[in-house]
């Protein structure tokens, strides 16, 4: 088994300021990358889009780094966004990156964090989550689809004979 990562952070990615870590590992075991995660409550960013946002510096390793950030319900994953797409590769000096995503009001934990596609080093700084209205103005898909199947279980014909836990 190999080692564990090694995360060492200090600041607050709600403040002004953010948040700086720094994750290394000599090794990603059987996984093909290493990563930094925290949670944090959903409530106050259901229905609104956030943004992630920090300056990576891959100091060692051959992989990639990349921010990510994750919406989670009751049922598991919601809405998923990641900055792989636009890569840092080590040598490229410190790159700044972002992504956005809009948080579901089914949304219970909100997860986000940095990860590293091979053994290194990556060091983030100015890592800030921020959440403004939602972009496109209208409603999610999610929240479309959560509306519709409530109203069908409670209008639904027959509805006292379906087992809606198999729905």
């Amino acid at each position: 088994m190999a080692p564990a990562p090694i995360t060492a952070g200090s600041g607050d990615i709600l403040k002004t300021g953010g948040a700086a870590l720094t994750l290394s590992a000599e090794s990603t075991g059987t996984e093909k990358f290493i990563g930094a995660v925290t949670s944090l409550d959903a409530g106050p960013f259901q229905g609104r889009e956030v943004r992630l946002a920090g300056t990576l510096l891959v100091r060692d390793g051959a992989g990639t780094a990349a921010l990510w950030v994750r919406a989670d319900g009751a049922q598991g994953r919601l809405a998923f966004a990641n900055s792989a797409g636009a890569p840092v590769y080590a040598g490229a000096g410190p790159q700044a990156r972002e992504v956005q995503l809009y948080i579901p009001s089914g949304t219970t934990t909100l997860k986000l964090g940095v990860t590293l596609s091979s053994a290194g080093r990556v060091d983030v700084e100015h890592l800030v989550l921020t959440a403004g209205p939602a972009v496109s103005g209208a409603v999610s898909a999610y929240d479309m689809l959560e509306n519709a199947l409530s109203t069908i279980r409670a209008h639904a014909l027959n509805a006292g004979s379906v087992d809606w836990d198999v729905c």
